[in-house]
C-alpha cells in the first residue's frame, strides 16, 4: 500500500534527521545560552515535514536504480534537508515574538521568547538562519529568495496586516505554499547536480513545482482544520484540503509518480496531528 510505503520511508529517515540536526547543534560554539535556545526551539516537538518533503522529492525524482540509499552523497543530502527545518524554526521564533503574533505557547510549551526572553529569542532566530545557509552546503538560493518581500517574509508582513485588501489565500501561499515550492526546486537542483541534466525527462517534471505548491496549500488547510473550532470553518478547510489533494493526485499522475513515496506523502500526513 502506498501509504505504508511512505510510512516506512519516513520512519527510516526521521530519526536520521533528528540525529543530523543534533550534530549541527552540538557543533555550535560561542555563547552557550544561544546554543541552549536553538536546541529548545528545534527539539520541542515538530513533525519535520519540510526536511521529509525534501527527501521525498529527491528520492521520487531520482533516476531508476538511484536514490538516497544508493547514492554516496546521502549525508550531504540529509544536511540540506535539515537546513529547511532550521529556516522553518527561524520563522516560527520570529512569528511568536510580542512585536509579531505575541504567542506565548508553541506546540503546547512556552514559546522561545517566553522561555528565554525576547532578546535571546531574536538572536537565536538569527543563529538558525545562519545554520540554514551553512547546512545548505552551498545550495543557498531558496533561503535568499524566501527572505524577500514576495515570499515567506512578505507573507508574515501581510499576516500582520501591514497591507490591506490581501486575501488569506495569498497570505497562505506566500507563507507556506511558496516554502514547499522552494524545497522542491532545491531537491531538483541537487538531483541534477549529482546525476546530470541528461538523466531527467524535462516534460515529466514540469508539474513538480505546482505539485509542491498544492501540497503546501493542502498543508495549510490541514492546519486550519485542526485549529478552527467553528464547524463551518472546519468544513470549509476540509473541502479545500480535498480539492488540493485532487490536484496533487492529477499532477502526480502526469509525472508518473503516483507510486512514489511522494505520492503517499499527503495521505500519510492526514493522520499526523
Amino acid at each position: 500500500m502506498l501509504k505504508d510505503k511512505t510510512e516506512i520511508f519516513i520512519n527510516f529517515w526521521k530519526p536520521l534527521i533528528e540525529k543530523e540536526m543534533m550534530l549541527h547543534v552540538d557543533s555550535l560554539d560561542g555563547v552557550s545560552v544561544l546554543k541552549d535556545a536553538v536546541s529548545y526551539a528545534l527539539f520541542s516537538g515538530g513533525k519535520r515535514v519540510r526536511p521529509l518533503f525534501y527527501l521525498a522529492v529527491f528520492e521520487s525524482i531520482a533516476p531508476k536504480n538511484k536514490g538516497l540509499k544508493s547514492d554516496a552523497s546521502a549525508h550531504g543530502i540529509l544536511s540540506i534537508a535539515c537546513s529547511f527545518e532550521f529556516f522553518h524554526a527561524f520563522t516560527l521564533i520570529q512569528d511568536d515574538l510580542p512585536c509579531m503574533d505575541n504567542d506565548v505557547l508553541r506546540r503546547g510549551k512556552p514559546s522561545l521568547w517566553k522561555k528565554f526572553g525576547e532578546s535571546t529569542a531574536l538572536l537565536a532566530s538569527n543563529v538558525l538562519l545562519g545554520m540554514s545557509y551553512k547546512s545548505g552546503t552551498g545550495n543557498s538560493f531558496p533561503f535568499s529568495e524566501m527572505l524577500m518581500p514576495d515570499s515567506v517574509i512578505g507573507g508574515q508582513a501581510l499576516d500582520l496586516g501591514l497591507e490591506r485588501g490581501i486575501t488569506q489565500e495569498r497570505i497562505n501561499y506566500m507563507k507556506t505554499a511558496h516554502f514547499f515550492e522552494k524545497i522542491a526546486r532545491a531537491a531538483e537542483f541537487e538531483a541534477r547536480m549529482i546525476w546530470g541534466t541528461d538523466a531527467f525527462d524535462e516534460n515529466r517534471f514540469e508539474h513538480l513545482f505546482k505539485f509542491a505548491g498544492r501540497f503546501g496549500a493542502y498543508f495549510q488547510y490541514r492546519d486550519d482544520y485542526f485549529d478552527f473550532q467553528d464547524n463551518l470553518k472546519k468544513n470549509q478547510s476540509k473541502i479545500k484540503m480535498e480539492a488540493a489533494m485532487a490536484v496533487q493526485k492529477d499532477l502526480l499522475r502526469k509525472m508518473d509518480l503516483e507510486d512514489s513515496v511522494l505520492g503517499g506523502f499527503a495521505s500519510w500526513l492526514i493522520d499526523k496531528e
